[in-house]
């Protein structure tokens, strides 16, 4: 079985213009998405990728700072999270938060084995 990670975004609207429009792209394009655990760091290649475009159009906003900590569930899955402030130390307000959580059994899988649900 691949190992799946669900992701949830969340964006906040006490942020600049740059932000408002990466904390968009970030929640269009993963919010609610299931991504296999090996693909997770081209998600975070992509955000990188939007963020530097947008520091290029953005040139007087304060560039971004991407953290990206990771955690190991009850289960013993390990998953990464990714956190996006602006560079700015008299401002800590996130643009968005980027939770994953790893799933644990597919359904789908149980269902092709003849396992019942």
């Amino acid at each position: 079985m691949t190992a799946l990670l669900f992701i949830t975004v969340r964006t906040y609207s006490s942020v600049n213009n740059m932000g408002k429009e990466l904390g968009a792209y970030v929640e269009n394009a993963y919010d609610q998405a299931l991504v296999p655990t090996i693909a997770f760091p081209a998600v975070t290649a992509d955000i990188k990728a939007k963020m530097k475009e947008l520091e290029a159009k953005y040139p007087r906003s304060k560039p971004f700072k991407l953290e990206t900590i990771s955690f190991t569930d009850k289960y013993g899955h390990a998953h990464e999270n990714i956190y996006v402030t602006p560079q700015n130390i008299h401002n800590d307000n996130h643009v968005f938060c980027l939770d994953t959580a790893s799933v644990r059994i597919d359904l789908q899988d149980m269902n092709e084995e003849g396992g019942e649900v």
